[in-house]
């Protein structure tokens, strides 16, 4: 992306907490943000993954080493029909080490959500073998914090299996206050 676009971009490095865990956002939302994550996401032009954490990666790749990331979950049918799982991609160039542990129950965009239905997300998202997360330090990867209910619902499915430390990384912040 070139400076000129780049500079469309509002940078926040916003820092905030969410049930006592910090939560770090790089973006506000913005209509040139809105415009980038619908080409990304809507689109699926994947060629956009970069764009996003690239200038930002040696600070993020320090910042979070030795971090087991673990992605907001996704449904199977929207990355079939991307071809790829869009915070993954956006997330790979800081750390490989990404495991996915969550699902959706059924099938369900947030955008669709009301804020009221957004508060009882944690009741469609299922962990799988988080055992795996004992004792480790565990990032929580996201595009997109907007009430900060599905960060919530992970860190309570999260939290039982013991890991060392719990941390959420997301691309853009809305200002929707909760």
């Amino acid at each position: 992306m070139c400076d000129k676009c780049f500079s469309e971009l509002k940078v926040t490095f916003q820092k905030e907490k969410i049930v006592g865990i910090e939560l770090l956002s790089i973006f506000e939302y913005n209509e040139a943000m809105k415009t980038i994550l619908f080409t990304y996401k809507g689109l699926g032009d994947i060629e956009l993954r970069n764009v996003f954490l690239e200038r930002y990666s040696l600070y993020l790749k320090f910042k979070y080493r030795n971090y087991l990331l673990v992605p907001a979950p996704s449904t199977l049918e929207s990355e079939s029909i991307k071809g790829f799982n869009h915070v993954e991609a956006m997330f790979s160039c800081i750390n490989k080490n990404i495991v996915k542990l969550l699902h959706k129950k059924e099938s369900f965009k947030q955008s669709d959500l009301s804020f009221k239905e957004r508060q009882n997300v944690h009741k469609k998202i299922e962990i799988i073998d988080g055992e795996r997360l004992r004792n480790k330090k565990v990032l929580i990867i996201d595009d997109l914090k907007t009430t900060g209910a599905t960060i919530k619902a992970i860190i309570e499915l999260i939290t039982p299996f013991s890991p060392k430390k719990i941390k959420v990384l997301t691309v853009v912040a809305t200002k929707v206050n909760t």
